[in-house]
């Protein structure tokens, strides 16, 4: 077939550079086209009579639409009676564009969430409405305006000098929406529709604001990425439900003949997402990464839109990140000139995407021929490497007065970031306890005491799962000091751990495991904590030179495997966690690589927010190393929605999950409690791997510690209400001598067996001990 693409901007060279991919397609014609783009036809756009003419005789079967104007002059009415399929909506359905007024009144009558709104045409009429929002609106031209016609205002001066702008611009009855700011992320959707069905493309974002930091003008675009981090399995089910059905529905309701892309422009607010815009074709610079970004066939797809298979459309994506960088000529997006030279288009990387937008061809030569000249377009396996790669890539191309912004994608930071300014909101003074706590003077006196030992950090999700009108609530004991802490009866290294340092961060206990004190932080402090020596206290056991451990492990064959822990490895930036990965993924000899963490109970927004350390653990379990995560899961309360939400996020990225418990007092010391957190995680996808007994630390030893007697009782009673893979935990006590495996009880004595020696003599070995009824560790027997 051949197709026919209307417009000349980085979009259409996109959609033509896509629909050419095609083995259904023969050949992609350019209408007018840039000095980019192949096949152009020097053809005004809103000709639609030359438009078919030249279709005809030239057979094309499909005209794809790109801008706007074509389709609100009606170029789809114009072309119903042809055999020419064209791919857009009607005239009618096009003024969810064109009339942001029509827009707004469609949002209403389908209950399609938006900010609030009042129409007006005049500016003496909308001092009222602007002085009631105090100027904090955003004023939006009702007719087309490339872009251009949105003013975000937080001050009653800047909105009327808004109104003013589009007094000037558009008449003095031109007619404009004020609406309320909608605070929140935005966030770009398009969706393949053919009236009554749909399909979605990957989420992307725009930056419409001239200067870096969203500072300035808005413009058409200055670049782009996707998909977009925040936008996770549970938003894009809010999104559809709330936004997209509802569309679909009131396309269909209205009888518009759509076929073709709506493009919902969200914001996504505390409150849910929120429609901000429809635009009824392609974004523009959201197509030159979305199209990158889809593997499937575009043509198949269009096609799929007449031909009443869309429902059925298997829409494939590609990997990794994409990211645009739109290059602009100086001025924009007011005056600014054309006719520079553009040199170093023949310098960049086979695999980066330059589309052409405001370019004209000059014999050999590619001149600047509008505001938006160029899209840089890259891939990454990250975010962070797709956005270093587009500017590596953009320098190199020149002309005079080029402009573009230093920040795309940098935005997507913050959002991958609020895990850690969240971190940086925990409770971590007794001042901030207080509004959670009734604390008399004496037990603050006492517990600043705990506290400047052995800080204390709780995350306000874990905090808000404690029930405070209940003293015994197992989550408050695990996570807030308590002045039982000052017994300093233990020891802070009950397992040895000092011994087994080969240099500082780095373990090598048993033959097979070493182990990375990678950090000395956790998402929240446990009071049970077996590190309580140095978790949050101090970093002079962590790990410095990461360089000298991975020469430590490829010098050691015998190592299998290794064990990145702390402290709490996720608390490390993505970038750090990735240059272990890329470390110990390239020694032959290692099997797989573990991280210890409970962030996915403390912080889960770490996980569920961060696509980017999602992509990376992905990337690197099914294609190089099989990861595992040891999580400590305690109590059945600590398996929340969120961290279910973060479970299957895991899964689905290869991760495979153990979890270690560890036995307390007054925690879940029953048998009832005990299978039940075991059966709720086989549940859900995690393996039992261990059930310690507490160690006897100082500031913990008798507060959580209850005798091996007890612990033992509990867990053959817990085993007997357990699943056959509930049960597949063992009994442990991580004694220095190695991993003691609690077998039974007989009369008096206690029976163990060594599940890991230090000393390879003792590897397997059973042996028994008389039994006290107080003790709680091997060295009390």
């Amino acid at each position: 077939m051949k197709i026919a693409v209307i417009g000349s901007g980085g979009r259409e060279h996109a959609v033509a550079w896509k629909l050419s991919q095609s083995k259904k397609v023969e050949k992609v014609y350019v209408l007018p086209g840039n000095g980019g783009t192949q096949n152009n036809i020097s053809i005004d756009i809103t000709d639609f009579s030359e438009i078919k003419k030249f279709c005809e005789s030239n057979q094309v079967d499909l005209i794809f639409v790109g801008p706007e104007d074509p389709l609100a002059n009606g170029i789809v009415d114009y072309f119903m009676e042809s055999d020419i399929k064209v791919f857009g909506p009607d005239k009618k359905a096009s003024q969810l564009e064109s009339s942001k007024i029509f827009s707004k009144k469609f949002m209403k009558k389908y209950d399609i969430p938006t900010a609030d709104s009042q129409e007006f045409n005049s500016a003496k009429s909308a001092n009222d409405y602007i002085e009631k929002l105090n100027g904090n609106c955003v004023i939006k031209y009702d007719g087309l305006a490339a872009g251009k016609g949105v003013y975000v205002c937080s001050s009653i001066e800047e909105a009327k000098k808004s109104i003013a702008d589009i007094i000037e611009k558009y008449g003095k009855d031109a007619s404009f929406l004020i609406e309320e700011k909608l605070v929140g992320s935005e966030l770009s959707i398009l969706a393949f529709t053919d009236g009554e069905n749909y399909q979605i493309l990957l989420p992307s974002q725009d930056h419409k604001q001239l200067l870096d930091g969203d500072k300035g003008p808005n413009t058409g675009g200055m670049g782009a990425f996707c998909p977009v981090p925040f936008y996770t399995e549970e938003l894009k089910n809010q999104i559809e439900e709330k936004t997209i059905k509802p569309t679909i529905a009131g396309l269909n309701s209205e009888k518009f003949n759509y076929k073709g892309v709506i493009y919902l422009g969200l914001m996504i607010t505390k409150t849910g997402p929120k429609v901000l815009e429809y635009n009824v074709r392609l974004g523009d610079p959201e197509t030159e990464v979305v199209l990158p970004a889809l593997k499937s066939d575009l043509a198949e797809l269009i096609l799929s839109c007449f031909d009443g298979t869309l429902r059925d459309f298997e829409v494939e994506f590609n990997k990794g990140f994409f990211v645009d960088v739109v290059l602009t000529s100086g001025g924009y997006p007011k005056s600014y000139q054309k006719g520079h030279e553009i040199t170093g288009l023949d310098q960049v990387s086979e695999d980066t995407l330059v589309f052409h937008a405001g370019t004209k061809k000059d014999g050999a030569k590619i001149l600047s021929n509008g505001g938006r000249v160029l899209n840089i377009v890259v891939n990454g396996d990250t975010l962070e490497k797709a956005i270093e790669k587009v500017y590596k890539e953009g320098e190199k191309i020149k002309f005079k007065d080029i402009y573009y912004r230093k920040d795309i994608g940098k935005r997507s930071r913050d959002f991958t970031m609020n895990w850690k300014n969240e971190l940086k909101s925990n409770i971590t003074s007794l001042e901030e306890l207080e509004s959670y706590l009734n604390l008399n003077r004496k037990e603050k006196k006492l517990l600043k005491k705990v506290i400047e030992r052995h800080p204390m950090s709780i995350s306000k999700h874990y905090l808000s799962l404690i029930d405070f009108n209940d003293t015994k609530d197992p989550i408050r004991k695990m996570i807030i000091p308590s002045i039982n802490e000052l017994d300093i009866s233990g020891s802070y290294d009950t397992s040895d751990e000092k011994s087994n340092t080969k240099f500082l961060g780095l373990q090598h206990k048993y033959s097979q495991t070493a182990l990375f004190l990678s950090t000395h932080n956790c998402a929240s402090y446990c009071r049970f904590c077996f590190r309580k020596r140095m978790v949050g206290a101090t970093s002079q056991e962590i790990l410095q030179n990461i360089e000298r451990a991975l020469t430590y492990i490829n010098d050691h064959q015998e190592i299998n495997n290794v064990l990145i822990t702390g402290g709490d490895p996720l608390t490390l930036s993505t970038k750090l966690i990735e240059k272990f990965l890329n470390g110990l993924s390239k020694i032959e000899h290692l099997d797989f690589i573990r991280f210890g963490t409970k962030v996915p109970i403390f912080l889960p927004q770490r996980i569920l927010g961060d696509s980017e350390l999602l992509s990376i653990l992905k990337n690197y379990s099914e294609k190089i190393k099989q990861i595992y995560f040891v999580l400590h899961i305690n109590h059945p309360k600590e398996i929340t929605k969120e961290f279910q939400a973060v479970v299957q996020k895991l899964l689905l990225s290869g991760i495979i999950l153990n979890n270690q418990t560890v036995l307390m007092k007054n925690i879940n010391d029953t048998p009832e409690l005990l299978a039940e957190l075991q059966n709720k995680l086989v549940k859900i996808g995690i393996n039992p791997y261990y059930v310690f007994q507490c160690r006897p630390v100082k500031r913990v030893k008798n507060y959580f510690q209850i005798p091996l007697s007890k612990g033992y009782q509990v867990v053959e009673k817990a085993k007997a209400m357990m699943n056959g893979h509930s049960k597949r935990f063992k009994y442990i006590m991580s004694h220095k001598t190695g991993k003691i495996e609690i077998i039974g009880i007989k009369n008096d004595d206690i029976y163990f067996k060594y599940h890991q020696a230090k000393d390879k003599k003792n590897q397997g070995k059973f042996f028994k001990k008389k039994l006290k009824a107080s003790a709680c560790w091997l060295d009390e027997l």
